[in-house]
């Protein structure tokens, strides 16, 4: 009945199983550019952008499509571009930190579409907080570096900074 965040091993079981057809509107996928490619071979040869508008026609949910520059779009909307991140996002526990923030967000009464964007940017915001001069590297990011700057990332959100 809920919103629902599909993430890692979830993507991989769907993808596995051919169950793309239960996918629905209150869910929001978050796959990096491989889970996208099992849950929707036709993107081996699209664009990322292209890619994007084609899944979200086929499927009626929410794609916040992980990468350098993440997409985030649903059916019937354009496409949004994530400006914040940087490449230490690439290292584990990264996805874990948008995926529990996206469904903080969801409980919080967010649209699927809006909640995806705001954990795109605010998760994308903390890594940068946490590579600021004196704090950590790219190479030394972990996961909890993010997560402490989260509240910092809030804040620039709602313009308190």
């Amino acid at each position: 009945e809920g919103p629902l965040v599909v993430d890692a091993d979830a993507l991989n079981l769907i993808a596995a199983e051919g169950a793309a057809n239960l996918l629905h509107e209150r869910m929001v996928l978050t796959p990096h550019p491989g889970e996208l490619l099992r849950l929707f071979p036709e993107a081996e040869s699209l664009d990322r952008a292209a890619t994007a508008r084609a899944f979200v026609e086929r499927f009626p949910c929410t794609l916040l499509y992980k990468g350098a520059r993440t997409i985030v779009t649903a059916r019937g909307h354009p496409l949004h571009y994530n400006t914040t991140g940087t490449p230490g996002m690439a290292s584990g526990g990264q996805g874990d930190v948008l995926t529990g923030l996206l469904a903080a967000l969801l409980g919080g009464r967010l649209t699927p579409l809006d909640a995806a964007r705001a954990a795109a940017w605010l998760a994308g915001r903390a890594s940068e907080l946490a590579l600021a001069p004196g704090r950590q590297s790219v190479q030394s990011l972990l996961a909890g570096d993010t997560v402490e700057q989260l509240g910092g990332a809030f804040r620039e959100l709602r313009g308190e900074s």
